[in-house]
């Protein structure tokens, strides 16, 4: 009986009907509650994200000039600016150091000093360290997933201006990430 009972159109009209009322619930709640609220965030945390950004643009651009040496080798890099001189070392070095110093002025007038603590630390990592291992060691992404995991608590940091232990889980939970998803090592 139940199947006999059974109409899929019948559940395709519940179905429908379900999805149009959760839908406009959806529809409700962004324009009422969340697109507000997240312009309103965005508003009130823009030095964050506009200094995370510059110090992280400022890293990729020293990479760059960095790694222009072994960018000539690379098929996926062997067109970079940097590497055929469309842009010179002296103004990518000039444009790299502008972008960092911008960040991290931004971080330090507008958020907290030890957001900006972490920013030169994260920058350092990257540019100096990671620079360095990727030439040297194997472990180079585990040394790489530091500084990659360095940008969200600059944002805890310069929320709370606490290191705390979400801050270190945040950090640590990050790190092992990058390492499940990069490296062999931690692979099935």
């Amino acid at each position: 009986p139940i199947i006999e009972a059974f109409n899929p159109s019948a559940v395709g009209n519940a179905l429908s009907e379900v999805w149009t009322v959760l839908k406009q619930g959806l529809e409700d709640l962004w324009e009422k509650k969340l697109k507000k609220w997240l312009v309103q965030k965005a508003t009130d945390n823009w030095p964050i994200i506009v200094g995370i950004i510059f110090v992280i643009a400022s890293g990729c651009v020293f990479n760059n000039v960095i790694d222009r040496g072994l960018d000539q080798k690379m098929e996926r890099t062997k067109n970079r600016a940097t590497v055929t001189g469309q842009i010179s070392i002296k103004n990518a070095n000039i444009f790299g150091l502008t972008l960092g110093l911008c960040g991290l002025v931004v971080l330090f007038y507008c958020t907290t000093p030890l957001a900006t603590i972490f920013a030169i630390l994260g920058l350092f990592f990257y540019v100096v360290v990671y620079g360095y291992a990727k030439r040297k060691t194997h472990y180079s992404t585990l040394i790489g997933s530091i500084s990659g995991a360095i940008p969200p608590v600059i944002g805890y940091t310069a929320v709370t201006n606490n290191l705390d232990t979400p801050a270190i889980l945040l950090f640590l939970i990050l790190v092992a990430w990058q390492m499940r998803r990069k490296t062999p090592f931690f692979k099935n």
